[in-house]
């Protein structure tokens, strides 16, 4: 894609979805407001906020009971009981900055895989969370890609061309994130190619923006 095409595609991106800064800023600043996972109420106003939000379909990935939002109170009572490992695998990842740089790269993966694994241990937990725990953890820690299926179907067209795994990750790692990383990881050098610095949310609102072309 043409330098300065990717540039006006972009700034398209960012027109179209200006009604969704407001939102974002909330989920941040809760996030940033209570950052731990000791309290169970507050754990529960993250999960369900980030989780039905951006529609990332995490209590369909639970067993729930036969009430509405029995669910989303088991996840809430997993992260709870799981809080210093929770806090730890966010603790990880670089904090203050919501710009991709290649050293992070690595220990976001796994973060990520860590989390999902701790999600699927849970008795209830019957899909693949990979989706919420990206945009859970974006929220803690805004460096961190957020992972879309509609993004992951396109993202490889607009890399163009096939991306390897090169780096040394741990053998149990979300293969799926990892690879949509990477690809990720192109579209951000690309960008910088062009002379522009984006955010990692930024980049993530083109590749929607793709997507849905």
């Amino acid at each position: 894609m043409a330098v300065r095409n990717l540039s006006q595609r972009i700034d398209a991106a960012s027109k179209e979805s200006v009604g969704w800064e407001l939102i974002d800023d909330v989920l941040l600043e809760l996030c940033r407001k209570y950052p731990m996972h000791t309290r169970k109420n507050e754990v529960a106003a993250k999960i369900a906020l980030v989780g039905r939000t951006y529609v990332t379909g995490v209590e369909r990935a639970f067993k729930g009971g036969s009430r509405q939002g029995d669910a989303l109170s088991k996840i809430v009572e997993h992260v709870h009981n799981n809080q210093k490992a929770v806090d730890a695998i966010i603790a990880d990842i670089p904090r203050d900055t919501d710009k991709l740089t290649e050293g992070a790269i690595n220990v976001i993966v796994c973060g990520h895989s860590k989390f999902v694994n701790l999600l699927r241990s849970s008795d209830g937990c019957q899909r693949n969370p990979r989706s919420f725990v990206s945009k859970y953890l974006h929220f803690h820690r805004p460096i961190v890609p957020i992972y879309d299926s509609y993004v992951a179907g396109v993202i490889s067209s607009v890399v163009g061309g096939r991306t390897r795994i090169s780096r040394n990750y741990p053998t149990n790692i979300d293969w799926y994130y990892a690879s949509y990383v990477e690809k990720f990881w192109r579209i951000n050098q690309r960008i910088l190619d062009a002379g522009r610095i984006c955010t990692v949310k930024q980049i993530d609102t083109y590749l929607l923006w793709e997507a849905h072309q």
